[in-house]
Order: C-alpha cells, then structure tokens, then sequence
C-alpha cells in the first residue's frame, strides 16, 4: 500500500490559563512580546490573544471569558495554576 505524499504543516499552539490577562502577562515576562488581541468564541465560553510564529503560523493564549456560559473546557481552564498547552 502506498501512502499519499502530504506535508504535515502545524498552524498554531494553543495554552490555556485561568485568566486572559494573566496569560498575557506570564508570556510577556517569558519573551518580552505583547500579544495581539484576538477576539472572542460566543457560545464556547473562551476569548484569546495572539502572536505570529511565522507567515505561517502563530502562538494562541486562551482563557474563560467572564461574559459567557461555564462548559467543561472553561472549568478545566480555571483549574490551571500555571499557563500551559492545551492544543495544537
């Protein structure tokens, strides 16, 4: 069997934290870049910021948003001590 030639391409990381601005300013300390602000995920519970890794890809930090419905991934994000990855 022969396998189709494709490139595998990894578009952006996601970590989550308990706060956005926490988030933000963990990542600031680490690196001395400020965020871009991204946007907000009605109905899912989440809002975000960004930084571009390449033309390609970029680094996403997401955290509850205070405005919008609690489902099972924002408590689990308000669980977190510390930022960390939670997707790819």
């Amino acid at each position: 069997m022969a396998f189709a030639k494709s490139k595998a391409v990894l578009d952006h990381i996601v970590i989550g934290c308990r706060d956005l601005d926490e988030g933000a300013e963990w990542f600031y300390a680490k690196t001395g870049i400020r965020m871009s602000a991204g946007g907000r995920h009605p109905g899912r519970g989440t809002r975000n910021i960004l930084a571009s890794l390449s033309d390609n890809s970029y680094l996403e930090i997401i955290a509850p948003d205070p405005g919008e419905p609690e489902t099972g991934f924002v408590k689990r994000l308000k669980q977190l001590e510390d930022p960390m990855p939670v997707t790819w």
